[in-house]
């Protein structure tokens, strides 16, 4: 399957592991062909900005801990000098790297999708929702009830001045990979 060019998540889950991949990175990382090399190309150039700060790369085994529920003192350092808690800035938040980026990719952006997005009010505003370049907006729902994707919906439409604009958010009971593979975000071709 990687020598097809099926990400190692994909693969894990298949073989029923929980471990986001990170064994078959281990096992089979070394396996590099033409296919797998243009699946990540393609993911590469997907622009992805973590405004919290992140705790490894897309295979956790070449940089950062790997995904565990276990850690060790080392590993929660290392995790802790990834992380940043953006309501402690206040406006200054703003001022990061990392949102000036996020900023102007909307801004740009034909589509918008929200991988694991808390949808906090604060948040989207910080976002700057009336810039947004597009329309093509989606997101998990991951655990939200009716109301709430409701709420966040409206939200979104209020702001760039659209009522009815139609923002899909995923089935509650979808994690990431799955509505990914819902709403085709990576498609099979």
């Amino acid at each position: 399957a990687l020598e097809s060019g099926v990400p190692p998540h994909v693969v894990a889950a298949w073989a029923g592991h929980k471990d986001g991949g990170q064994l078959v990175c281990r096992t089979y990382g070394h396996v590099r062909s033409e296919a797998s090399e243009l699946f990540a190309q393609k993911v590469n150039k997907i622009p992805i900005v973590h405004l919290h700060g992140q705790l490894n790369g897309l295979c956790p085994m070449k940089s950062g801990r790997p995904y565990s529920p276990k850690a060790d003192y080392r590993q929660v350092k290392l995790s802790m000098a990834e992380i940043k808690i953006i309501h402690e800035l206040g406006t200054d938040a703003m001022k990061l790297p990392q949102f000036k980026e996020a900023l102007s990719l909307l801004e740009k952006a034909e589509t918008i999708c929200f991988i694991g997005f808390g949808y906090l009010k604060a948040n989207l505003e910080r976002l700057n929702v009336p810039k947004w370049g597009t329309n093509n907006i989606c997101g998990t729902g991951y655990g939200l009830t009716a109301s709430e994707q409701k709420q966040i919906r409206d939200f979104i439409a209020n702001k760039r001045s659209m009522s009815g604009l139609l923002i899909p958010l995923g089935n509650t009971q979808h994690e990431a990979l799955q509505f990914c593979r819902e709403v085709g975000i990576f498609p099979m071709a």
